[in-house]
């Protein structure tokens, strides 16, 4: 029991004495291994925003063509000239039609003389 005694105390001694040294040694350890993983993660992140540039590269010179398009086809002039091509030409004299709906809401006892309503032909007055 007494042997017992000496190599206890030899074994915390010799414990404390390995920490202090596993301390010294896992600081430079844990730095080293956070400043691999802050790079790992800003070489990930300026991939992504290499992607997410190239892309947004891409949908601008689309949304250019795109506007170009837009105007091309709004231009009045160009549909003046494909308009014949179209078959499209201004309406004749006998062409318009006149459209008058009466509305069967509107009851005929107090309102013997319903006025016609052009709703589809235009906008009413009232």
């Amino acid at each position: 029991m007494t042997d017992d005694l000496p190599r206890s105390r030899m074994t915390k001694a010799t414990f404390k004495g390995r920490m202090k040294w596993a301390i010294v040694v896992l600081i430079p350890f844990s730095v080293l291994f956070a400043e691999t993983w802050l790079n790992t993660q800003i070489l990930v992140k300026d991939y992504k925003k290499v992607e997410l540039t190239t892309e947004c590269r891409q949908l601008t010179e689309t949304l250019n063509a795109l506007k170009i398009k837009q105007a091309r086809l709004e231009n009045m002039d160009r549909m003046d000239v494909e308009a014949p091509d179209l078959g499209l030409v201004a309406p004749g004299p006998n062409q318009i039609k006149e459209i008058c709906w009466v509305n069967p809401d509107i009851n005929k006892e107090t309102d013997p003389a319903p006025r016609p309503q052009y709703e589809l032909a235009k906008l009413s007055d009232d």
